[in-house]
């Protein structure tokens, strides 16, 4: 298992020069580092997190805290930010299978006496991004880890609720998509979940973990698969969607995790 379907980087054993050339060490999470490190490592790791400036899950604080986002809380959230396994959301520790289809709409019109259909040009969309990944827990740091992922995705798929929420009714959170470098999924893209599924398997052991004042137990190695939709903007595509310049490459390479060009919109696919 460890000589195939792994993370970029995922061997056992690397010279300096593969690790330099793939932005990676070691065989399991790796811990980067800051926005800035991850640039000049270019990691192409396939990463699920939030906007810049969001203020969910493992960003949760206000500037009025008196404190830096991410110094704030230690429960499961914690594990997700740059001070725990140091992946600034989800990252998937193994190369996961994604699955991406552009659609073309067309409406047909069968005519009386003729051998063809005629079809005419109704719209264009991206279908839901699917993901399916390996984790693989042989810690209990591994094991938090994977619950934290859980609970995010899990958290995204929901409204804000409850009478003592005052932003209740407010939609799920976006969230963004960066791998595979600059340009397969341009800049950083953003998306809503909207599915989750997580197997727990009857055919592997399993290992604890706590939480200080509770614990729970995650399979040495399961199944996590994610359906992402990708969200642009009605604004941003009125704005800065030209078909010409989307065919020459011209969105390719802006996002977060792309190149020093910093997108807070998100890229456009």
């Amino acid at each position: 298992m460890r000589t195939k379907r792994l993370l970029p980087g995922g061997a056992a054993a690397r010279t300096a020069l593969e690790d330099q050339r793939v932005g990676a060490t070691g065989n399991q999470y790796r811990r980067p580092d800051s926005a800035e490190v991850r640039q000049a490592k270019k990691d192409w790791r396939v990463r699920i997190s939030l906007p810049p400036n969001s203020k969910f899950a493992f960003r949760t604080g206000q500037p009025a805290d008196g404190a830096p986002v991410e110094d704030i809380g230690d429960g499961l959230m914690s594990f997700l930010r740059d001070k725990g396994l140091g992946t600034d959301g989800v990252v998937f520790p193994y190369t996961p299978q994604i699955t991406i289809a552009h659609n073309a709409r067309y409406s047909e019109q069968a005519l009386t006496h003729s051998n063809y259909k005629n079809f005419f040009y109704d719209g264009s969309d991206v279908s839901n991004i699917q993901i399916t990944g390996i984790f693989t827990c042989q810690n209990s740091d591994e094991a938090r880890y994977l619950m934290a992922c859980i609970q995010f995705l899990r958290a995204c798929t929901k409204m804000n609720f409850g009478l003592e929420d005052p932003a209740a009714g407010t939609p799920p959170t976006l969230v963004r998509l960066s791998g595979y470098g600059e340009h397969y999924i341009p800049g950083s893209l953003n998306c809503v979940v909207t599915q989750v599924s997580h197997s727990m398997p009857d055919d592997v052991d399993y290992i604890k973990y706590d939480l200080g004042v509770s614990y729970g137990w995650m399979p040495i190695q399961s199944t996590l698969t994610v359906s992402l939709q990708p969200v642009v903007s009605r604004t941003r595509q009125a704005a800065k969607m030209l078909l010409n310049d989307f065919v020459k490459g011209s969105y390719l390479g802006k996002g977060v995790y792309g190149t020093s060009t910093d997108d807070k919109d998100g890229g456009i696919f």
